[in-house]
């Protein structure tokens, strides 16, 4: 039984307490700050849409807080999946503001202001008890979670094969910290790219068309020369945690796969909503790689530019890659891995961006950088760079022998990461050890 508490700030000591006594008697609570590990936004919303009990701590602060009400916003989103039972335990008398009583209005409250406190937390612990007793049936996969396409029966390692990735859910812990990672280090290099591209602009409407990771793109979009920012998110979760963080007057973040067939309508109704007219910037950050059809979205968000407007992607393409000295050939086999990987994406698809852009009408292309090496990296950046670019690989692999334990070639590649991986983790930060990555960066502009 997952027992979730939400509370706002002045009200620490009111939901702590409720824990205390809660685990002094066997059950196990999520609260903030002690059970975040990645970031509040992402452990939160991870931690609601797997809880069967969301506790609220009710007061005139937490019905006010905007981060309280996300939190009820979201557990009502997964309300259907996870059947939570929400009990508002209301400590002092203040009425429900609208948006909390458009929630609460017909939930039975634990009225802990009125009664002795020991008195209300008696009655909370025996309304878990009897819930407890009912014995829920387990929750669904996560939305938006999908499992590994397994490889083709006969597909050579070398073979290119575009396959639809959606696999990133914020439940991936590994993967969050992997793309925090990989943003910190590449952030200096995007900074610089964006204030070469927005020199001297300002009040722009920005576009964020691919979102997992929404601190990484929000560094490098929320800018002062930004004064709209529309984001989409194909995960669910991953979209509630961008706008727990980030929604504001400026910006908001919508659940929408960029390759939705009704797209276009989408994106009239989402400008509609936030009075934006068209678009003068546009961030694409590691979308090509996901797309099955990346010519079809970005022909579609090519109608929504104003003139002048500017594209900046970041994708990959692992045909720059290269380690040297690699005398034991640990990197040349993860190259394979790579190709073999159906989380991963389509690694191929940074050289392809140039013609995408120049076909929807780019008036300037250009390949800012084609490759990031660990040269001029920093001990610890060089220790990073090793996380972001080969990180991934014998995590991906876990989830797809999981999800496909029958797949020889997926238990072969666990099976050799586990077995080589430290090894390569060890030649990548030998002194003498040089690697490129396979980052592309582009900046696009159109006619004014």
């Amino acid at each position: 039984m997952n027992i979730f508490m939400s509370y706002g700030h002045d009200d620490m000591a009111t939901a702590q307490a409720i824990v205390d006594h809660l685990e002094g008697h066997g059950k196990k609570c999520w609260i903030a700050p002690r059970d975040v590990v990645v970031s509040y936004a992402y452990d939160i919303i991870e931690a609601i849409s797997k809880c069967d009990i969301f506790i609220l701590v009710l007061s005139k602060t937490s019905a006010t807080s905007k981060h309280v009400l996300n939190e009820v916003e979201a557990v009502y989103r997964f309300y259907s999946q996870n059947s939570a039972t929400i009990i508002p335990f209301k400590v002092d008398d203040a009425p429900l503001t609208g948006e909390m009583f458009y929630y609460l209005q017909r939930i039975q409250h634990i009225n802990a202001y009125a009664a002795p406190f020991d008195v209300a937390l008696s009655e909370l612990e025996r309304k878990i008890n009897l819930l407890i007793k009912e014995e829920p049936a387990p929750a669904p996969a996560a939305p938006g979670a999908q499992q590994a396409a397994p490889v083709a029966a006969g597909m050579s390692e070398e073979t290119e094969v575009r396959l639809v990735n959606r696999y990133y859910d914020v439940d991936d812990r590994y993967e969050n910290k992997r793309l925090k990672t990989e943003a910190e280090i590449l952030y200096p290099i995007e900074k610089g790219v964006y204030d070469k591209m927005l020199a001297g602009l300002s009040g722009l409407n920005a576009l964020i068309v691919s979102t997992m990771y929404a601190p990484g793109v929000m560094n490098k979009v929320n800018r002062p020369e930004m004064a709209n920012i529309i984001g989409l998110c194909y995960n669910q979760k991953a979209c509630l945690a961008a706008n727990y963080d980030y929604e504001n007057d400026h910006v908001k973040f919508y659940h929408q796969d960029a390759e939705d067939p009704e797209l276009e309508d989408k994106l009239e109704q989402y400008m509609e909503e936030r009075g934006v007219k068209g678009f003068d910037f546009v961030d694409i950050t590691m979308g090509f790689l996901d797309w099955e059809k990346p010519f079809r979205v970005i022909k579609t968000i090519a109608h929504f530019l104003n003139p002048g407007a500017q594209i900046y992607v970041r994708d990959v393409d692992d045909s720059v890659c290269f380690a040297f000295p690699d005398e034991k050939e640990y990197f040349k086999h993860l190259f394979r891995l790579y190709k073999l990987d159906p989380l991963s994406g389509y690694r191929s698809s940074g050289r392809r961006v140039y013609s995408y852009l120049k076909k929807i009408g780019a008036k300037k292309v250009v390949l800012e950088y084609a490759g990031v090496n660990t040269a001029d990296l920093e001990y610890r950046d060089v220790e990073r760079m090793c996380f972001s670019y080969c990180g991934f690989v014998p995590n991906d692999f876990a989830i797809c022998v999981r999800e496909h334990p029958e797949n020889e070639e997926y238990k072969k590649a666990l099976e050799w990461c586990n077995e080589h991986y430290d090894d390569l983790e060890e030649s990548f930060l030998d002194e003498d050890f040089i690697f490129n990555s396979g980052y592309f960066i582009y900046s696009a502009k159109f006619k004014d």
